[in-house]
């Protein structure tokens, strides 16, 4: 069976891809067709049949063939003489993000789960893709040409199955494209929507950052890659491809961190290039596109993905030790302060992504941890674990490599940590009892092998004092959004929706209530006033000292040659810190 797509635009301002899809010969009998409920990279279930309409089918002659809806996502064809069947679909496109169809009259993003209908049982089959779009419109997708594409005056891509098909988005319109080379490789940034970013900059970075990349693995794997970007007014993320990422940033970022969240941002999703994409669990590839796919390992294919988006820039050179320092410190914060790694491990946390990590709610931080978050921070210090225990002979760099040599079509749930034993030895038993399998605080001792410690510092005399509330102005009012797990508000009886109404004797100020609350001193109870459901009600909080609002990473004392020069086999960048001041003889 050959399959031939053919989606055309007439209208971008309906927001509506109109698509064809002939199969070709189809014997007689009963035929389903399907669309993915959820798309590779992004685990959720997100049901993209709700954007299909008017859908028919005809033969080969144009007579129209019945079409019935068995399921959410599956449509049923008689076909009552067999050879050709042609499947005719609108599909609502306008949901801009990186896993989900979007399109304007300025642009379109094409993702193929959520447009690509298959026969049920022929994913396999190979076959093309016809566009044609509006007047000066042109296409980008990771896709290769056809071999009669060039006597075309509208675009035409060849697949060699639906895997393939639905992991080459195509980016539609007219974006400023910067093309360049690595290692004889072509690479492109296209980018939809005006801009006053440097994108040569941003190019000579990447030129300098992908060989750090390819060196983990040993090698650039594909013939041409692209980094197909949408510049919003906010929001942002990115899905992973094969030979292409999708990417969404917001045109204007504070200038103090904007390149090292585009390097970071470039960086996660091209390492995905290898890890995930190429390096990945058995279950992540092929795909049933039905339902879920699960695996504890996201911590290492997200995570992991993560840790490495922020050391690359540094062992490219592109920005400071100190930043790379910095962003880990910050996240160790993070994770130290978040009631959930208490209750769920990071190996839960991976299996459990399909109903919690993107349906998160106020009570998620008491109850979960993010496996991207603290999948980096325990993939560092996996890292640095394995470097310790054999003497700087390997590392995360070793274990990633064995995992594509061992397992190049997809590894089984226990390869990272009995590859990460066989490397390392019995001591990697502890470290993934510990820091995946087990909830809890991480171990921080590794830091001292690199001479690093971790330190909060003390919060200022005048912080104010902590109530585990966090809120949000609403309509003028100010709303109870989280109430931290054990922490005076949640003692108090406050809840998630509570309105704040007064703070002792005094009405609440939105705007200023963190100046009321520094007010009080630690150990004070004051009484608070809220509406919940529309009734008045009176509680009584005990406020409790205020916390470290930052962690650093700092010199440890003890820091000698040895553990300098280790610092530097880790991230690529000399010692950072200048030496200790010697102590003068008595």
């Amino acid at each position: 069976m050959h399959l031939r797509y053919a989606v055309s635009i007439p209208d971008p301002a309906t927001h509506l891809f109109h698509v064809s899809l002939t199969c070709d010969p189809v014997p007689p009998g009963e035929w389903s067709w399907q669309l993915p409920s959820w798309t590779p990279g992004s685990y959720l279930i997100r049901e993209y049949a709700r954007q299909v309409d008017d859908v028919a089918a005809t033969d080969g002659a144009g007579n129209a063939l019945a079409v019935s809806k068995s399921d959410k996502l599956t449509w049923r064809v008689t076909v009552p003489t067999g050879g050709a069947v042609v499947l005719h679909y609108t599909v609502y496109a306008h949901e801009l993000t990186v896993r989900t169809s979007h399109l304007d009259t300025q642009q379109g993003l094409l993702n193929g789960t959520s447009v690509f209908m298959y026969a049920v049982g022929h994913q396999h089959e190979p076959g093309t893709v016809h566009l044609t779009l509006p007047d000066g419109w042109r296409a980008y997708t990771g896709l290769a040409p056809a071999p009669e594409a060039a006597s075309l005056s509208a675009p035409l891509f060849q697949f060699a199955d639906y895997d393939e098909l639905v992991d080459c988005p195509i980016l539609l319109g007219t974006p400023a494209v910067e093309p360049f080379d690595v290692d004889g490789v072509p690479h492109e940034v296209v980018v939809t929507g005006p801009s006053l970013w440097d994108w040569p900059q941003l190019t000579a970075d990447l030129a300098r950052l992908i060989p750090h990349a390819a060196a983990v693995f040993g090698g650039l794997p594909y013939e041409r890659y692209l980094f197909l970007l949408m510049q919003t007014d906010r929001g942002g993320g990115g899905l992973e491809h094969k030979n292409s990422a999708v990417m969404m940033l917001p045109r204007f970022l504070p200038a103090a961190e904007r390149r090292q969240r585009v390097l970071r941002l470039f960086a996660h999703e091209y390492f995905h290039a290898w890890n995930v994409k190429r390096l990945h669990p058995s279950v992540l590839g092929p795909f049933d596109y039905t339902q879920e796919a699960y695996t504890e390992n996201l911590w290492l294919a997200e995570g992991g993905t993560d840790y490495y988006a922020s050391l690359l820039p540094a062992r490219a050179g592109l920005t400071p030790a100190l930043d790379l320092l910095q962003h880990l410190g910050r996240q160790l914060h993070q994770d130290r302060w978040r009631p959930g790694r208490l209750h769920q491990s990071l190996a839960e946390a991976s299996r459990d992504a399909w109903i919690k990590l993107y349906r998160a709610d106020a009570h998620s931080p008491n109850a979960t941890v993010s496996y991207y978050a603290r999948g980096a921070l325990a993939s560092w210090l996996l890292d640095l674990t394995l470097r310790d225990a054999t003497g700087g002979r390997a590392s995360l760099d070793s274990l990633l490599r064995l995992l594509w040599q061992r397992y190049p079509h997809g590894y089984p749930e226990d390869a990272p940590e009995t590859l990460a034993v066989e490397i390392g030895g019995p001591t990697l038993t502890t470290f993934f009892r510990n820091h995946v399998q087990r909830p809890g605080d991480l171990g921080l001792t590794v830091l001292a092998t690199v001479g690093l410690q971790y330190e909060e510092p003390a919060p200022a005399a005048d912080a104010a004092p902590f109530t585990g509330l966090t809120t949000a102005t609403q309509d003028g009012r100010l709303v109870v959004t989280r109430v931290e797990a054990a922490s005076p508000a949640e003692r108090a009886g406050l809840a998630p929706g509570d309105e704040l109404v007064g703070w002792d004797r005094f009405r609440v100020d939105p705007a200023h209530f963190g100046d009321q609350v520094a007010a009080w001193q630690p150990g004070d109870t004051v009484p608070v006033h809220l509406a919940r459901r529309g009734v008045l009600e009176r509680t009584t909080l005990e406020l409790a000292p205020p916390r470290p609002d930052s962690g650093r990473l700092t010199p440890d004392k003890n820091a000698n040659d040895t553990t300098q020069r280790r610092f530097q086999d880790w991230c690529g960048q000399p010692w950072p810190f200048p030496p200790a001041p010697a102590l003068s003889a008595t």
